[in-house]
């Protein structure tokens, strides 16, 4: 049950900073992820690497040669990801313009929606949004979440398609607008009125529209291999740096048994002699364990008979006596 005199969002934190502690590495797919993770754990701050996500290509050619300007939303729109926004700017936005909602909506009144110039095409995979773009002749696609997304695959999705976007200036939405440059950002708070002010001017597919088309129709996204690399490169260095480590707690217990043995200590062993050496004390100690005599003297180390520790230390003053010799 929930115990309502516990702060479980503390507890929450507590035990994921439990287990981020333990990484050598953390990764996020974009600045603003790092940003929120180090302002609840800055003792972090050091172990954060930033890895943009990589995605399978997909190719479309949309030549939007429709004489109307076409707007659509792609995904599942519920209504942290703006669906009430995106439900005023259909119902209230220009006649002129069609609206196209390829996806569901987890806003009741939008799903039950009809207008002349709005079409619902309904749930779609992945490798079928560039048909549907072509199809529709779609100029402009619409992001409108109401909180942070760590990247917004969808984001990448419209941009493969090569048309420009509209998007809500939060989380790594607003980040990533500010580098590629393919639209047009709105606040959180005025996202309605400042998206149809956007749809509104550039409507007739003027030179402010077409700027923002040749940027995203140039734009390339990041493949899945060149992400795959990035990380390689990380567990390839972590892994050097662990073998490292262990050489140097191989070679001290191979110093330390020397010494013990009155041996000299070596300076530098290669890989390959530590690990010949290695495996010649595991080969002793197998021989030692498996001889009749250990077992005997094991065996009566461990009998419950009286005087057991004076048989003892007449077995430990002759094991003294033989090595002596």
């Amino acid at each position: 049950g929930v115990w309502e005199n516990t702060d479980y969002i503390s507890v929450w934190r507590e035990e994921h900073r439990k287990a981020l502690e333990l990484s050598k590495t953390i990764v996020t797919p974009s600045n603003s992820a790092r940003q929120i993770i180090e302002s609840y754990y800055p003792e972090l701050t050091g172990k954060i690497r930033v890895i943009p996500h990589g995605m399978q290509p997909m190719s479309c050619e949309n030549k939007t040669d429709s004489d109307k300007f076409h707007v659509a939303f792609i995904g599942g729109i519920s209504k942290e990801k703006g669906s009430y926004t995106s439900y005023q700017l259909i119902k209230n936005g220009p006649s002129d313009v069609e609206w196209f909602l390829f996806g569901v909506w987890g806003y009741n009144e939008l799903s039950m929606l009809e207008k002349k110039n709005y079409t619902k095409t309904g749930l779609y995979e992945r490798h079928e949004l560039p048909g549907l773009v072509e199809k529709y002749q779609i100029d402009l696609i619409c992001i409108l979440p109401i909180w942070p997304e760590t990247y917004c695959y969808t984001l990448s999705e419209a941009i493969m398609c090569g048309v420009p976007v509209i998007i809500t200036d939060i989380g790594a939405l607003g980040e990533r607008m500010r580098e590629l440059k393919c639209g047009w950002l709105v606040s959180v708070d005025d996202a309605y009125e400042e998206a149809l002010g956007i749809i509104s001017r550039v409507k007739d597919k003027n030179t402010e529209y077409q700027e923002k088309l040749s940027i995203a129709r140039a734009l390339e996204v990041k493949k899945l291999d060149e992400m795959r690399d990035e990380y390689v490169a990380i567990y390839n260095n972590l892994r050097t740096t662990e073998k490292s480590i262990c050489s140097d707690v191989q070679k001290i217990a191979i110093d330390a048994y020397r010494l013990a043995h009155g041996k000299r200590i070596s300076v530098e062993v290669d890989g390959e002699a530590l690990q010949e050496r290695l495996d010649e004390l595991e080969n002793q100690l197998a021989s030692i364990t498996s001889s009749f005599s250990y077992k005997c003297a094991r065996a009566l180390w461990e009998l419950p008979i009286p005087g057991r520790k004076y048989v003892k230390k007449i077995l430990y003053k002759g094991y003294k006596i033989v090595k002596r010799k």
